[in-house]
């Protein structure tokens, strides 16, 4: 029964021009486009700490940044004097 059904042109349409003349196939496929479902671009966040954050300051900054990405600013007291008294030095 199969060698009664005549062949047809597998994946040719009157729409596509790149088929080759000898086998009335595609010669290539086609080229990816773009599928529509591009992800949003990641929210970036940023973080300033200031006044005075007691002993525990340095454990804010380390766990925070840690478990909160983005960019942190330190503006508490005591990194404003450290400032200041490298500003003073140089």
């Amino acid at each position: 029964m199969a060698s009664e059904r005549t062949p047809g042109p597998i994946g040719a349409s009157s729409s596509v021009t790149n088929i080759d003349a000898g086998t009335l196939c595609r010669r290539s496929s086609p080229v990816a486009g773009p599928t529509g479902l591009t992800a949003a671009p990641p929210v970036e966040y940023s973080y300033s700490i200031s006044g005075t954050v007691g002993d525990l300051g340095g454990m804010l900054f380390t766990e925070g940044s840690q478990r909160l990405p983005g960019t942190w600013y330190d503006r508490t007291h005591k990194t404003e004097q450290l400032r200041a008294n490298e500003a003073a030095l140089g």
